[in-house]
């Protein structure tokens, strides 16, 4: 299995990033072998911005949860080797955009990022209305607060240089930005961001579903498509609901083996030799509910899978669930060779972490 260290992918564009060394495991780790990233770094990993605290589609009440940074490891990992493997520029899709800060985030790791088109596409008219606004929110003490905090760790200094490079604060705007909450009634600092004219440029923002990326601009090849954190919407894997009826989470009437087959085929279509497709690191992605057309031979319960202790069956879902022995995701990308994973992050269920494959390329 090849594993893409990240300091092959560092400069002086962000220098202390080369210091993190990579295992065979997990994606950033430091020399002893163990998960190593400053905490305040990535804390927006597990937490949504404040720019979508708590937005849902108005049409189908779908999240719109996003942030600036989420699962950084796997954002600086997939900037490195989109600047390595296309150096002179590419097109690269982000689905599941929402309002478009993972967009952003990524654009700005990239080096040269002029070379590059970024097309952020979604299905939801409320979050793509947000991004043509071209508006964001940063709340103090939640989520991706680093980048509005003074900082002693030169990893997050280096991350607000890079997030001030491409962003402008922004007056409160006129319209309402932000579901209301209770955390509005605390007493917090709260700033507001708007993309530069001359990046914003670089970045379009579009009405597509992932079924359909196979079709976006026939005539040119993107060298990556992320799609994060939204495969679980698509196959109804709710995890924490286990087997239920559609109506109350998880949907058994949905073959999700066909459902992420017919998605990793049309992404395949998409990339050329080299390209990736850049997945969700949260438990969702990874480990699927069986549904009704999941044979027998294919199933296990729940707790007797090596990554779940009772602990974490017990608190987030029926022991006797049960679940697929191979993840269909990540058989469907591995079908013919065709996908190979580069890159690990760690991920949490629960109080527990273990390692998921987050960037695969495209062999052939």
């Amino acid at each position: 299995m090849q594993i893409y260290p990240l300091n092959n992918f560092t400069s002086n564009h962000y220098p202390k990033l080369s210091s993190y060394n990579q295992d065979k495991k997990s994606g950033i780790a430091d020399n002893s072998g163990v998960t190593q990233v400053p905490a305040s770094a990535v804390r927006a990993k597990f937490m949504p911005s404040f720019s979508s605290l708590e937005r849902r589609d108005s049409k189908n009440n779908i999240p719109l949860h996003s942030g600036f940074y989420r699962d950084f490891p796997t954002l600086i990992a997939a900037a490195g080797i989109i600047n390595k493997t296309f150096p002179e520029g590419t097109m690269i899709l982000d689905g599941a955009c929402s309002s478009g800060e993972e967009v952003i985030s990524l654009y700005s790791l990239l080096q040269n990022s002029h070379r590059y088109k970024l097309v952020g596409f979604d299905k939801s008219d409320d979050a793509l209305k947000l991004a043509d606004k071209n508006i964001y929110s940063v709340l103090e003490n939640y989520g991706d607060d680093f980048l509005i905090k003074n900082q002693d760790d030169s990893l997050l200094v280096n991350l607000q240089k890079l997030f001030g490079s491409v962003m402008e604060t922004a007056p409160k705007p006129d319209f309402e930005l932000n579901e209301k909450n209770s955390l509005f009634e605390v007493d917090r600092e709260i700033k507001y961001f708007k993309m530069k004219d001359e990046h914003r440029k670089n970045i379009d923002f579009v009405k597509l579903d992932i079924t359909d990326v196979d079709n976006f601009l026939p005539e040119e090849e993107a060298g990556a498509i992320f799609f994060r954190n939204a495969l679980y919407l698509l196959t109804g894997n709710y995890l924490s609901c286990g087997i239920m009826d559609r109506r109350d989470g998880h949907n058994v009437y949905i073959d999700k083996t066909a459902c992420l087959n017919n998605i990793v085929d049309k992404v395949y279509d998409r990339l050329p030799a080299g390209g990736i497709f850049v997945v969700g690191e949260i438990p969702a992605e990874h480990v699927y509910l069986a549904d009704k057309y999941t044979p027998k031979k294919d199933k296990i319960i729940i707790d007797k899978v090596p990554m779940f202790d009772y602990d974490i069956d017990y608190c987030m879902a029926d022991p006797e669930t049960e679940i697929y022995k191979k993840s269909p995701l990540h058989q469907a990308l591995k079908k013919d060779k065709r996908f190979k994973p580069v890159f690990y992050t760690t991920t949490l269920w629960n109080r527990y972490t273990f390692d998921v494959p987050t960037i695969w390329k495209k062999v052939k």
